[in-house]
């Protein structure tokens, strides 16, 4: 649908000005949060369509982002917004590709007296609105000038919500400026509100990206010093036996508790049954031994190893154990795992991750450090091998419970990368430990955890498109 009025031509629009690359604009009069949302969502797309798309997904997304100078800035008036923008790229491997978040918020580093971002503006190239991927989530979240409980983040669609204007699509160019800056014909629309007003949501970072790191926006020296300080407050974790013994007391053995079969044996230590031998799924909420509460957990009983083989003849106790219990094991192990790490000269935190299948087995992986911190392997999706292989086709085991940790026995959710994984690739049930207080009120031996679905730490922005069958 197009209004078909007398608009300028792409060449007349004035990129150049101050609102645009640049950053500062004064505003004639004060606006109302409507009336900036819509003149911003203009803007955005103005962007949008004076660029090529990216090579690989041929989806374009703007972002503009707002931000506030310190009172001492000489410039600072009542009367001027600051904004940068950034778009979206990609190279021939999807993984280094860059996000529009990502890049506006880089060019802020360059910016003197910057006090507060305080409103981000996103379009692409769908006729819904698109709330920003894990990683850019994950970035915002740890910028020292963004507070996630006020940062104001506004989700446009290319389509006009009172005429019907679609300029969505890789497809529209700036040959659709003059549609884009043209007046409204709804009948809806006055004389006072003639501009496009495309169809948009608003949320909080802190609404989309729940449970960051406990050392979100620190400096490597401070999260260390959190972690040291946290260690010494804590009880320290016992040895594995001990542990074992706690446990055992507090959990309880299913009538069949021995077992004996073959494992493969995974690349950090750990062990699981290899997809021929695969067993169905034992979790308490499908037996009639256990309940929802409780989950299932192979413990050790005795082990024997051939020389040269790669499988391993290993015999278990069926331990069943409250989700909280087994977080503490699976703490254990990922703290163990941790340890493994021995590139502390990159990067001074060591993290370590341990997964609970469905059928008691688990699985550990850890962080493996790059020169370039972006080539880094996080430890949770190193745990999509051995995630994969015994789910196969049928799913089954599954992954029921998630704990990462660093050497300090903090524990984190998963990054970005883990996040998305987990959330796209059928795993958002699988649970994941997380402490339920702030580090710096944790004391002693029972430290506060809390389990959270994947799904929550996944979220969606509003669904703008309900209820709206009927208009």
């Amino acid at each position: 649908s197009r209004c078909h009025q007398p608009q300028p031509t792409g060449d007349d629009i004035p990129f150049g000005r101050k609102m645009s690359f640049s950053g500062t604009a004064a505003v004639s009069a004060a606006p109302t949060k409507e009336d900036e949302d819509i003149a911003d969502l203009i803007s955005a797309h103005r962007y949008r369509l004076s660029i090529t798309p990216p090579r690989q997904s041929s989806f374009r997304v703007v972002a503009i982002l707002f931000y506030e100078l310190s009172l001492s800035s000489s410039d600072e008036h009542e009367d001027v917004r600051h904004s940068v923008v950034g778009t979206n790229d990609e190279p021939c491997t999807i993984s280094g590709s860059l996000c529009a978040e990502r890049a506006a918020l880089l060019q802020l580093r360059f910016i003197p007296n910057l006090r507060q971002i305080t409103k981000v503006v996103i379009v692409t190239d769908s006729p819904q609105p698109i709330s920003p991927g894990m990683l850019c989530r994950e970035f915002m979240s740890s910028h020292p000038a963004i507070d996630p409980a006020t940062l104001e983040i506004v989700l446009g669609s290319a389509v006009c919500g009172r005429c019907g204007l679609d300029v969505s699509g890789p497809d529209i160019t700036s040959s659709s400026l003059g549609d884009l800056e043209g007046q409204c014909c709804s009948a809806h629309a006055t004389e006072d509100t003639r501009q496009h007003d495309f169809r948009r949501t608003r949320t909080t970072l802190a609404e989309l990206y729940p449970h960051p790191s406990p050392y979100v926006r620190l400096t490597a020296k401070e999260a260390e010093e959190v972690g040291s300080t946290y260690a010494r407050r804590t009880s320290p974790s016992p040895e594995e036996d001990s542990l074992l013994q706690q446990l055992v007391t507090r959990g309880r053995f299913a009538a069949d508790d021995v077992v004996e079969e073959d494992l493969d044996r995974d690349m950090h230590g750990g062990f699981y049954r290899s997809g021929n031998g695969r067993a169905k799924d034992e979790s308490p909420s499908a037996s009639s031994q256990g309940n929802g509460d409780e989950v299932l957990v192979l413990i050790d009983a005795a082990m024997g190893e051939e020389e040269e083989m790669p499988m391993v003849r290993r015999r278990h106790r069926k331990l069943y154990l409250s989700k909280l219990d087994a977080a503490r094991y699976l703490l254990h192990l990922a703290q163990k795992v941790s340890q493994k790490d021995s590139r502390s000269a990159l990067h001074p935190l060591r993290y370590g991750a341990a997964v609970l299948f469905s059928d008691g087995s688990t699985s550990l992986a850890y962080q493996k450090k790059a020169l370039e911190y972006g080539c880094s392997l996080d430890a949770v999706t190193q745990l999509a091998q051995a995630i994969e292989d015994k789910g196969g086709e049928s799913g089954d085991p599954r992954p029921v419970l998630l704990v990462q940790a660093d050497q300090f026995g903090v524990l984190h959710a998963p990054y970005a990368l883990g996040r998305a994984y987990l959330s796209e690739h059928g795993y958002g049930a699988c649970e994941i430990a997380v402490h339920g207080e702030h580090l710096e009120a944790i004391q002693g031996e029972e430290v506060s955890v809390v389990l959270v679905a994947v799904n929550h730490l996944t979220p969606s922005a509003p669904d703008i498109w309900a209820n709206q069958d009927d208009e």
